[in-house]
C-alpha cells in the first residue's frame, strides 16, 4: 500500500482530514516551515518532517498538498526529484477556496498620508481590510511566517504586533522591491535611486553583492520590481538604454540575469518597448506585467486588460490575477482618451479568462505591491 505525504499543516490541512479521513500509521507530514513540529492526530503522534531531507519518501508517497501556495510547492517538489516523477495530487479543499474567490493577501501603499501595508481578505460576497502599519510602504515579502516590508528613504523592517520595527536604516536610496529567495536565504532589493540591485544576507542584513547597471550612479533606467523563476533573476525597468529621464516612455523593458551572476554585463533582456512596466511575473507558463503607463494588464505579448488608474501590483492565484490600480498622477505623460482616469485606488481581481472582474476600493491613493499572505 502506497504511504501518503501530507504537504502543509495548516488550517487546509486540518480541512482535508475531517472531510477524508485522518492519515494513517506509516503516513508522513511535511512542511517547509514547521518541520520538527509534532502534532497528535486520532492518538497518533506525527513529527512533521523537512521535505528537502526526505527526498526518497518523496519519490515512493503519494503526496497531497494541503496549501494555499500549492504552485509554489509544486515547483520546489519538482526541483528536488527532477529525474524522478512524483505523484502529487491538489487537496480539493485548496482547490475549493481558490475557484470561489477566497484569499488572504497583503498589500502596500507609497501614500505619504494613508499609505501603509495592509492585510485584505477578499471572498466573493465579502471583503475586510486591516492595516497592519502606517506610512510610504513599498516592497513587501515573506521569509517563512515572518513578513517584512521597505519604507521609503527610511529602510528595511520587521512587520509585528507593532506595527514597522526598523531592522536596517537605508535612506534616499528609493528602494522599491523587495523579494526574499529561499534557495540562496537572501533579500534581494530594487535600490532604484542609483540603480543597482542588492542582495542582503537575510539574518545580519549585510550586503552580499551589489549589481549596478548604470555607470553614472543615478537613476537613469529606474529598476522597480523583481522575481525570481528557474535560477534567473527577473526585473522591470522603465529604460533599457537609460533614456527616461529625457521624457523616452517607450523604452522600458523586462530583463534578467542568473541568480549568481556578479556583473549586470549578463543582462539580458526578454522584452522591450514597454512604457513604465511594473510588477513582473514569470512563473513556467507565461509572463505577466503591468504596463502602468498605458494603465493596462499584460499577459504573454497579446492579452490586456485596460484599467482606470495606474496599473501597478501584481499577484497570480490559480483562478486569475489580482491587480493593483491607482490614482494618476502627472495626466500630461498619458494618452487622452474615452477611459476616465481613476480617483483613488483599488484592488482588482480578474480572471484567466478575463471573463470576470471584480474591484475593491481603498482608503488610499495609491498600491504598490501585493502578495499572498503565507
Amino acid at each position: 500500500m502506497v504511504c501518503k505525504i501530507y504537504y502543509g499543516v495548516g488550517p487546509t490541512f486540518q480541512g482535508h482530514i475531517a472531510k477524508h479521513g485522518f492519515p494513517r500509521d506509516g503516513d508522513f507530514l511535511f512542511d517547509t516551515f514547521d518541520y520538527g513540529k509534532k502534532i497528535k492526530i486520532d492518538n497518533r503522534v506525527f513529527t512533521v518532517l523537512n521535505p528537502s531531507e526526505n527526498i526518497d519518501l518523496l519519490v515512493k508517497a503519494e503526496i497531497i498538498i494541503c496549501s494555499i501556495d500549492y504552485e509554489q510547492i509544486q515547483r520546489n517538489l519538482k526541483k528536488l526529484s527532477p529525474s524522478k516523477p512524483l505523484n502529487i495530487k491538489i487537496s480539493d479543499t485548496v482547490l475549493i477556496n481558490d475557484t470561489s474567490s477566497s484569499f488572504r493577501l497583503v498589500m502596500s501603499s507609497p501614500d505619504t498620508e494613508n499609505g501603509g501595508v495592509f492585510r485584505l481578505i477578499w471572498k466573493h460576497n465579502q471583503k475586510s481590510l486591516e492595516r497592519l502599519c502606517d506610512g510610504d510602504m513599498r516592497g513587501i515579502t515573506f521569509k517563512g511566517r515572518d513578513l517584512f516590508a521597505v519604507k521609503e528613504n527610511v529602510g528595511i523592517g520587521f512587520l509585528g504586533p507593532n506595527g514597522f520595527e526598523l531592522i536596517k536604516k537605508i535612506e534616499n536610496k528609493n528602494i522599491h522591491s523587495m523579494i526574499y529567495v529561499k534557495d540562496i536565504d537572501q533579500f534581494i532589493l530594487a535600490e532604484t535611486f542609483n540603480d543597482s540591485i542588492v542582495f542582503l544576507d537575510s539574518n545580519n542584513f549585510k550586503e552580499k553583492k551589489r549589481l549596478k547597471w548604470s555607470n553614472t550612479g543615478q537613476d537613469n533606467h529606474h529598476i522597480n520590481s523583481l522575481c525570481v523563476h528557474d535560477g534567473y533573476l527577473y526585473f522591470s525597468a522603465f529604460s533599457s538604454k537609460g533614456v527616461w529621464p529625457l521624457g523616452i516612455w517607450n523604452d522600458g523593458c523586462i530583463g534578467r540575469i542568473p541568480l549568481d551572476s556578479n556583473s549586470m554585463k549578463d543582462v539580458e533582456l526578454i522584452s522591450v518597448g514597454l512604457r513604465q512596466p511594473h510588477s513582473v511575473f514569470i512563473d513556467p507558463s507565461q509572463t505577466a506585467i503591468c504596463e502602468s503607463q498605458e494603465r493596462t494588464f499584460v499577459v504573454g505579448s497579446r492579452i490586456k486588460a485596460r484599467l482606470y488608474g495606474y496599473t501597478r501590483g501584481l499577484c497570480k492565484v490559480a483562478s486569475g490575477y489580482f491587480v493593483g490600480c491607482s490614482e494618476i498622477r502627472r495626466k500630461n505623460n498619458f494618452v487622452k482618451d474615452d477611459i476616465p482616469f481613476a480617483k483613488g485606488a483599488s484592488i482588482n481581481f480578474i480572471s484567466n479568462d478575463f471573463s470576470t472582474v471584480e474591484s475593491f476600493s481603498l482608503p488610499c491613493l495609491s498600491v504598490y505591491e501585493i502578495i499572498k499572505e503565507i
